[in-house]
Parts: structure tokens; sequence; C-alpha cells
């Protein structure tokens, strides 16, 4: 079973719940806003510096990569070049 506790949302610093039970570099969150996602450790450090409209552009694009699997948000997310769009 899994055990889930109060957090913070890496994404949109809102409530949210986290899983305790998450193994290695890998945190799996659950959110009112973003769903459930899963987002490594140094990719949560690499968020703090970012503005909030930059962290959902990051997300969205894990997401959109992701598909209809499990989305996982890494650092090489947060090179997307988003000066063509």
């Amino acid at each position: 079973m899994m055990a889930w506790m109060a957090a913070i949302c890496p994404i949109t610093d809102e409530q949210a719940l986290v899983n305790s039970e998450t193994v290695g570099d890998i945190r799996e969150f659950r959110c009112p806003s973003c769903g459930d996602f899963k987002i490594t450790n140094s990719a949560t450090a690499m968020f703090k510096g970012l503005s909030a409209e930059q962290k959902l552009e990051r997300f969205e694009y894990a997401r959109a990569i992701a598909g209809d699997n499990a989305i996982t948000v890494t650092t090489e997310h947060g090179s997307i070049d988003t000066e063509d769009q």
C-alpha cells in the first residue's frame, strides 16, 4: 500500500501529496492541478529557480512527451528551447 503524505507540488507550489515510499532519485506526486507525476530530485532543485510560468511550460512539455505513459519530469525538460514558439 502506498503511503501518501502532505507536500507542496514542485510545479504549482500548491498543496499536493507525495508518496513517502518513493525509492531512489524519483519522487511521486499527486497534485489537484497536475495530476499524478514523478519528478527527479535534480529536476525539483532546478525548478526552484524558475518562474511559475517556466515550471508549467516544462511540465506541459514533459506531459506531451509522455503521451499515455506516466509523466516523469527530469532535468532534460529544463533545457527546452521556447524561444521559437
